[in-house]
């Protein structure tokens, strides 16, 4: 998760849920693996299908929530992930229709690739709404800054003396921190990547700096 700057009751973070939030819950709730429980065939055949539907739910979700966005380098990379995405679910879904297929002979081979090529879905859905939650999340933090600010400006135009040096001072060595900050979430979401991690980790330690750096002002 990222650092929060202070109490934030009001953030996007700290809302209801959001649709992406939810169905990462949902995700890490119902791990609907094939344990080995399943008695017959059709057993197993119906809990794949029931785990592509799920993702095929999780999918729409996040394609709806990325529909919001407004920056049309963050759509054009949102949509090769997402296409990515779907391109494994459909994968998937082709595998288990050519289980439901199979011989009784290859049914147990053809079993372990429709496992692998559900999983290997799971595995990029999960990814892909991580992602867009840690967007929202960091886009709040963000924006939070930008507010902090702007808050500055305002009391440096008021101030007098020692009292105004300082606060520009503030100010200035706060947009320095923002400025790269800013720079480093631009790339993020306009990659369209599917690994994130490094932008994460590269992220949340700026975010650390910055706290640390400016400790008083987001309390």
């Amino acid at each position: 998760m990222v650092v929060g700057c202070g109490n934030d009751g009001n953030s996007a973070g700290d809302r209801a849920k959001s649709i992406t939030d939810t169905a990462i819950q949902k995700s890490n709730d119902i791990k609907d693996a094939i344990t080995g429980e399943e008695k017959t065939p059709a057993e197993v055949e119906a809990k794949l299908s029931r785990q592509a539907q799920d993702l095929k739910t999780k999918i729409a979700a996040l394609e709806n929530k990325q529909s919001q966005e407004t920056m049309p380098r963050v759509r054009e990379a949102n949509k090769e992930r997402l296409d990515r995405v779907k391109a494994a679910l459909s994968e998937a879904n082709a595998q288990i229709s050519s289980l439901k297929k199979s011989s009784t002979a290859k049914w147990n081979a053809q079993k372990a690739v429709a496992i692998t090529a559900i999983d290997d879905a799971r595995a990029k859905v999960n990814s892909a709404l991580e992602r867009q939650q840690f967007k929202e999340d960091a886009a709040a933090k963000i924006s939070k800054i930008e507010s902090k600010i702007e808050s500055l400006k305002a009391e440096a135009a008021k101030a007098k003396g020692d009292a105004k040096k300082k606060i520009e001072e503030q100010q200035t060595q706060l947009e320095d921190k923002y400025g790269a900050l800013k720079k480093d979430y631009d790339e993020f979401a306009e990659s369209s990547k599917d690994k994130w991690s490094d932008f994460k980790e590269g992220m949340e330690k700026t975010f650390d700096e910055l706290i640390s750096s400016f400790k008083g002002l987001f309390d």
